[in-house]
Order: structure tokens, then C-alpha cells, then sequence
């Protein structure tokens, strides 16, 4: 039994009687059909381009894991190195501003720390401050690193104790001074 012998005993066990009746029905059950294969052809492609991007997207995000890896890598270099990075969103880095300001950067935050609390400080307090400020002093031993370049820095100078140090505008005793006159005492 064909397709119209089964569309027209449908229509007949309806009980319908006029010849238009059964051809608007007729059409009806044909157009059904032909939607139905229609949706199956675009199902199976739906599918298949599923398949085809699913695997796609594995490889572009195999591919996208060494690229994360070697940029947080890069990015606890820059840190390490006294380099800031901002991004606007968590997780992201769609806008990064790098400040650059390496070795002067310890350097200039210390001096801006003594000239804000207007007293000497011991350098291992500087450094303390400065990291509680969320500035990064790079090295294994921050306070030390400090230190190596704050003794290197002009606008510093020590003060009366030992690691403590001053700005060097400030009217402290000079105690390099004091030891090089009690070095050439000893020589004598």
C-alpha cells in the first residue's frame, strides 16, 4: 500500500465525504512528511557539525593550555623583576599596564615612606612597610636587596644605628664620619 492508498483510507475512515476535503488533507500529510525529512536531514547535519567543533575545540584548547602556562610563567618573571601587571578583569588579561620601574622603584617608594613618617628607620622595617603597601622587592632576601640599593641611592644616608637609615637632607650625626676617625685612630 502506497502513500495515497494510506492517506486516503485515513480520510475515508473520517468520514468525510467531499473530494476538496480529501485533497486539502492529502496535501497536509504530504507536507508533514516532507518537513519530517527536512528535519532529519538538518538534524543529522546539526550533529555532525557538533562533532566536527567539539573536536575542534579540544585542539584549539590543548593548544590554549601551554599558551596560559608559559604566561603566568612570564608574568612571575615580570613580577619577580619588580614589574606590575593591571588587568581590569579577574581571570582575563584584556587590558595590561606594565610599569617598569625596576630597580628605582624600591628605591623611590623608601624614600617616599621616610619622607612621609619624617624618622629613621631600620631597613628591614622599610621593607616591611613597602610590602604591606603591596610594592614587590624582588630577590630571595627582600629586606637585603633593599638595603644593597639603598646604600647606593645618595638620597640616604644611616643613622645613629646600625641598619637604620634616614633621608639625607635630614641633620643626623654622620656616623661614616665617626668611623673613619676612629679607623685612623687605630692605624696610629
Amino acid at each position: 500500500m502506497n502513500n495515497n492508498d494510506h492517506s486516503e483510507n485515513l480520510l475515508k475512515e473520517g468520514g468525510l465525504s467531499s473530494k476538496r476535503e480529501m485533497d486539502v488533507k492529502h496535501a497536509l500529510l504530504m507536507r508533514h512528511e516532507s518537513l519530517g525529512k527536512e528535519l532529519q536531514e538538518f538534524d543529522s547535519v546539526i550533529s555532525r557539525l557538533q562533532e566536527e567543533y567539539t573536536s575542534k575545540l579540544e585542539e584549539l584548547k590543548t593548544k590554549k593550555k601551554p599558551l596560559e602556562e608559559a604566561l603566568h610563567h612570564v608574568e612571575a618573571l615580570l613580577h619577580f623583576e619588580g614589574c606590575y601587571l593591571d588587568s581590569n578583569t579577574a581571570g582575563t588579561m584584556t587590558s595590561t599596564t606594565v610599569s617598569l620601574d625596576t630597580k628605582s622603584s624600591a628605591t623611590d617608594a623608601a624614600f617616599q615612606l621616610l619622607t612621609e613618617i619624617h624618622q629613621p628607620l631600620h631597613y628591614k622595617e622599610i621593607a616591611l612597610k613597602l610590602q604591606e603597601r603591596n610594592l614587590y622587592i624582588p630577590g630571595k632576601d627582600p629586606a637585603a636587596t633593599l638595603l644593597s640599593r639603598i646604600n647606593r641611592d645618595s638620597r640616604f644616608k644611616r643613622a645613629k644605628k646600625r641598619g637604620t637609615y634616614a633621608l639625607s637632607p635630614w641633620r643626623l650625626r654622620d656616623t661614616k664620619k665617626k668611623r673613619r676617625k676612629i679607623q685612623k685612630v687605630r692605624k696610629r
